[in-house]
């Protein structure tokens, strides 16, 4: 399938750390994001920092589109693109040209993945556990168990900040990665060597579009506001949580 092939060719040209050239990516029709100026708002006093894409670059608007219900394939493959190069984020007042390259590039990727394998099914949201094997071609993916976890709860373990604590406790050097479902919606939260927490958010927030949220482990009750914010959430909607390995 071309555009499997367009996403490892996406990943490989998303600039690593250690290279300052500016890239992105050279497909029959490119994403172009050199116009695309994500500006940085910060969050709870400074402890947390979010871009706000916009508003025509979501899952639902990029690229002249009109819905979409391909979240976790998005998700997903913004997760391996970050395992692969191993991108970073520090608060900077724009985001940094790689992630809008690679935030663009898996929506598009993502909804031409999901496209060609509902084309003659109905339009529904898709499972973690369902988009790893309709990207089994392309993703050497473990989906981990799905966990029921909400923003408050007497039991810690049923709370997101506890896993979300855990996952920062991973003794890799590698990004960790879990994803996130609630109300049908797919998002993604990274660990980055136990020192920053990212969140990102492909779908629509009106007036804006996708989202990316970078915070500390040491702040987590505030990056957990911020998230709760982005997803319009209360305190006592279980979601899903699953960890994802690659």
């Amino acid at each position: 399938m071309i555009f499997l092939f367009a996403f490892v060719y996406l990943c490989r040209h998303v600039r690593s750390p250690s290279h300052r050239a500016t890239t992105r990516c050279d497909l029959s029709t490119p994403v172009t994001n050199h116009d695309i100026i994500v500006n940085m708002r910060p969050f709870d006093n400074n402890m947390v920092w979010i871009w706000e894409f916009p508003y025509n670059v979501s899952q639902s608007t990029y690229q002249h589109r009109d819905g979409s219900n391909a979240c976790s394939i998005i998700a997903l493959m913004i997760a391996q693109g970050i395992h692969q190069v191993n991108v970073d984020l520090d608060p900077c007042p724009v985001l940094p040209s790689d992630w809008v390259t690679l935030v663009c590039g898996c929506i598009r990727e993502g909804n031409a993945v999901y496209d060609h394998s509902h084309a003659n099914l109905p339009q529904r949201y898709l499972s973690v556990s369902k988009v790893a094997m309709v990207l089994g071609d392309l993703l050497d993916v473990s989906v981990g168990q799905s966990l029921p976890v909400r923003v408050r709860d007497p039991h810690p373990p049923s709370t997101l900040q506890y896993h979300l604590v855990q996952l920062c406790k991973n003794q890799s050097q590698r990004p960790s990665f879990s994803l996130f479902i609630v109300n049908e919606k797919t998002v993604l939260f990274v660990s980055m060597k136990n020192e920053k927490l990212i969140f990102v958010d492909s779908h629509l927030h009106e007036p804006n579009g996708a989202i990316v949220i970078l915070g500390k482990p040491c702040n987590v009750d505030s990056f957990i506001r911020a998230a709760q914010e982005a997803l319009s959430l209360d305190n006592n909607t279980f979601g899903n949580l699953v960890h994802v390995t690659f």
